[in-house]
């Protein structure tokens, strides 16, 4: 029958226009799907064909143990299981600057950004994300990390950290160290790595004077 009409009336589209408007939305819905699918079949693609070199972050190690486990005699083999990860296991994929986040839809509860078991990529930023099960970090995300970077740095390398509330200086600590750790896996050589290590070392012997202190 008149499938068009029954959604009309059951959603009360009055006018051409509302039902239009539903039409293209069921298109978009579909093209972004496709375009999703596409985005992590290439990276997924470009992953292997690097053999993991130039990336970093928990979603590669996991692609590293995958693809450990898998047997792969062709490639057409290796095209049908990236197609079957980006068509079913991998789910909605979000590119930030310091990285992409690929859910894993068996997964989803332990997203660092996950309220009630379900992720909430609006709330990103690179504290939160880097160390979560879902980041995939590349080289040419380096340069927006360091420039990130640049303020815990600062405050860090103070001369006097006694005078910097603990609050501050720990959450300039934590913020850096896991792109410390991301730079290193990437680019083992990074000129930036050494104000890291400084400003790390910095704190944490701080952190040991005010324990020894109390």
């Amino acid at each position: 029958g008149d499938a068009g009409w029954m959604i009309r009336s059951q959603f009360k589209h009055i006018t051409p226009g509302m039902w239009l408007a539903y039409i293209r939305n069921k298109d978009n819905r579909n093209l972004n799907h496709k375009v999703q699918v596409a985005v992590k079949t290439s990276l997924l693609n470009s992953w292997f064909k690097n053999e993991g070199k130039d990336h970093a972050g928990k979603f590669n190690i996991y692609l590293r143990r995958l693809f450990n486990k898998t047997k792969l005699s062709s490639i057409e083999d290796l095209n049908a299981v990236i197609d079957k990860l980006a068509q079913t296991e991998l789910g909605d994929i979000k590119a930030n600057p310091w990285g992409y986040c690929i859910l894993r839809r068996k997964n989803r509860e332990f997203s660092h950004c996950a309220e009630g078991g379900v992720p909430q990529p609006q709330n990103a930023s690179p504290n939160l994300c880097l160390s979560c099960i879902n980041n995939l970090t590349k080289i040419s995300n380096i340069d927006y990390l360091v420039m990130e970077s640049l303020q815990h740095l600062e405050l860090l390398n103070i001369e006097n950290l006694i005078e910097i509330p603990m609050v501050f200086l720990r959450n300039s600590y934590d913020f850096i160290r896991p792109i410390a750790k991301q730079i290193s896996e990437l680019e083992p050589l990074h000129d930036a790595l050494e104000g890291y290590e400084t400003a790390i070392k910095a704190f944490e012997t701080h952190v040991k004077k005010e324990v020894e202190h109390e």
